[in-house]
């Protein structure tokens, strides 16, 4: 049984689609449940998850506000849309659009416009483990968007479209599905940098000598492909973070293998 849910777990993004599926089978529901309570609350539809899950099933934060990436939901939602392009298990889907539905819906109530770009952002807005190193509190990792929040959301926004087609709930869920479709269209775009990188966050907030193991913001290369060779400026630029990541690979693995 799948339990732990964390950004670090990348490992797992072919799980699903490979069948490795327990973590749906045996928590969405009574995820869903607790995360219902505690929306009803925070007056938002759908349910959230944030970055970690435990065999105690939790959903709220934890880590103080490290532990904020309201994400993971959306993150592990895709997973199933990536298990129906595998399997073509239509029973399988029809039990997941209720849960891919509902984490869209938990953004279409907390998305709100970027004055800077009138474009729709996640507040706040996180790379995980990751922060801009010019802020004044370096502590801090909240920013008005990252890049990845988008890139998650356009493949989840895009999956309960097809999904509800593939199901034959176009007309039954018209209206919400209407309004996925529109704000999906609203969603940050894509950004190269001063320094030819695929930026992180909205702003251009990264740092050249930043080479930190994290490239979330290439969600959108893999396991997404919302960036392909067929558009060679943005292929380019999310070269430039690897690289980048790389180095860090280099300085802290080269003193360890010389002192062997």
């Amino acid at each position: 049984m799948l339990y732990v849910k964390d950004a670090d777990e990348v490992v797992l993004w072919c799980s699903v689609a490979t069948s490795f599926r327990d973590w749906t089978d045996g928590s969405s529901v009574d995820e869903r449940a607790k995360a219902d309570d505690l929306l009803e609350r925070a007056v938002a539809r759908g349910w959230v998850m944030h970055h970690n899950m435990d065999v105690w099933r939790t959903t709220v934060p934890v880590h103080g506000p490290n532990g904020i990436w309201p994400m993971g939901g959306a993150w592990l939602s895709t997973q199933l849309w990536e298990h129906w392009l595998f399997t073509h298990d239509r029973a399988a889907l029809a039990r997941s659009y209720p849960v891919m539905k509902g984490a869209a819906e938990f953004f279409l109530d907390v998305l709100v416009e970027d004055p800077a770009t009138g474009n729709l952002t996640v507040v706040p807005g996180v790379s995980p483990e990751n922060k801009p190193k010019c802020r004044r509190d370096p502590r801090n990792g909240w920013t008005r968007g990252a890049s990845s929040d988008a890139q998650i959301l356009r493949d989840l926004f895009a999956a309960v479209l097809e999904s509800a087609k593939i199901l034959g709930r176009e007309a039954e869920d018209a209206d919400v599905l209407n309004e996925i479709a529109g704000k999906r269209a609203r969603l940050e775009p894509l950004r190269i940098g001063r320094w030819g990188q695929l930026q992180e966050w909205t702003e251009d907030l990264d740092d050249p000598g930043d080479h930190h193991r994290h490239v979330s913001h290439l969600y959108c290369v893999y396991p997404s492909a919302q960036v392909t060779p067929d558009e060679p400026a943005l292929f380019k630029a999310a070269h430039t973070p690897i690289f980048s990541a790389l180095l860090q690979i280099v300085d802290t693995s080269l003193p360890s293998i010389a002192a062997t």
